[in-house]
């Protein structure tokens, strides 16, 4: 079909639809029952609908979660619960092992993990290291590698639990990192 086709019967729809409203608008339109011409049985028949409808609403007894809805309903909505942020960000640790991303005073950056089997390697700051491989910081050992985080421990030498810190997985968005092999 053609544009000049289409526009054709566009506008043939367009005429038969105005036509229609101005026969409806002027008189000979259907009439539905409701409005100032309907019948007194027909308009009697909504308003007895309407009655119904608003005794059976009264008659509902509300429940307080039913209430509760209703309430929030009427009620201005909270800030959305999601979090938004252009720098990675953290949950609190669990226990005594806090999120952080230094430790004493040196940057740690958590880039990814590999899992073979059950043995697993962390890539902290470029340099592969397995669970109770020496960190870089002295005193430290890697006590725990998972998917998004890696917790490095400083034994107690005196036999507590000495100090722990939890590093979360750094989310660079699209960065590539170097990575370094070093003997041991």
């Amino acid at each position: 079909m053609t544009q000049e086709t289409r526009q054709k019967v566009l506008l043939g729809v367009l005429v038969i639809v105005l036509a229609f409203a101005a026969w409806d608008y002027f008189g000979g339109g259907l009439d539905f029952g409701t409005g100032d011409g309907a019948t007194p049985a027909a308009k009697d028949g909504v308003d007895s609908f309407v009655a119904s409808l608003g005794a059976k609403v009264t008659k509902a007894r509300v429940d307080d979660q039913g209430l509760y809805k209703a309430l929030r309903a009427s009620q201005k909505p909270l800030d959305p619960p999601f979090y938004t942020s252009d720098e990675p960000f953290f949950f609190p640790g669990e226990g005594d092992e806090a999120f952080s991303t230094s430790v004493e005073g040196v940057t740690v950056s958590y880039n990814g993990y590999v899992q073979f089997d059950d043995a697993r390697i962390a890539i902290i700051n470029g340099i592969e290291y397995a669970i109770g491989d020496p960190f870089i910081v002295e005193g430290y050992v890697v006590d725990r590698i998972a998917p998004n985080f890696v917790v490095l421990a400083k034994p107690d030498l005196a036999g507590g639990r000495g100090y722990r810190v939890k590093v979360p997985l750094a989310e660079d968005r699209g960065s590539d990192e170097d990575l370094k092999v070093v003997e041991q």
